[in-house]
């Protein structure tokens, strides 16, 4: 699989040939709508990531969100489900957060912080996004909540360090140390297995599966 915006765009060269593509790293609807059998998906859509960020902070008390995009047309598509989901909700539309060419997360986080959003997710690069959260979190450290969809969990764990305490993060695929889940605990035995020093990914266990599905 490969990911994202180039995901969708060799979706459309896959139906014309009428080739099954699989495990296509990427939550786009594109990929489900409209339903294509030759289309084999692993990931959880981002919809259903929303979804439940939406909700979740709704059970919270939250009501008003920001929701940082890409400037294209994959991002405003992403805007608009975003949109779809609160307003099926009775909520105000999120707050656009875009990243446009040469924006800096300075000018982002000042933008976010000056709405009066009271959480922030994301579509998109999570470099660009925890330097948003460390910006927004040095100046005002309890005014905005951040969730963090499909992210480079560890990667942007990483990056935050301790800023990332209360961040609220999505995954596409189970927790590989899930004990609920057959694949989950299938995947980490082999794994340990192979590499015993090492500690699984979600990367890996989303390749573990997409391995099973071909």
């Amino acid at each position: 699989g490969i990911e994202g915006g180039p995901c969708t765009r060799s979706l459309k060269v896959a139906a014309e040939l009428k080739t099954p593509f699989i495990a296509c790293m990427t939550g786009s609807h594109e990929m489900r709508e409209p339903f294509d059998a030759h289309v084999f998906t692993v990931r959880a859509p981002h919809f259903a990531e929303y979804e439940k960020i939406i909700d979740m902070a709704v059970s919270y008390g939250y009501t008003k969100f920001a929701f940082l995009q890409s400037d294209s047309d994959n991002g405003r598509k992403h805007l608009a489900n975003v949109n779809r989901l609160l307003a099926a909700r009775k909520l105000p539309s999120a707050k656009p957060l875009v990243m446009a060419t040469g924006v800096k997360a300075d000018a982002l986080a000042k933008e976010l912080l000056a709405s009066d959003a009271q959480v922030m997710f994301n579509h998109g690069s999570y470099d660009l996004y925890a330097d948003i959260i460390l910006q927004a979190r040095k100046a005002a450290p309890t005014k905005v909540n951040f969730f963090a969809v499909n992210s480079g969990i560890a990667q942007m764990a990483r990056k935050l360090g301790d800023q990332g305490k209360g961040i609220t993060f999505t995954s596409v695929v189970p927790f590989p140390n899930s004990g609920r889940e057959a694949i989950a605990r299938e995947f980490r035995q082999l794994y340990a297995s192979k590499y015993p020093k090492d500690a699984p990914s979600l990367s890996a266990m989303e390749g573990y599966i997409s391995a099973k599905v071909l």
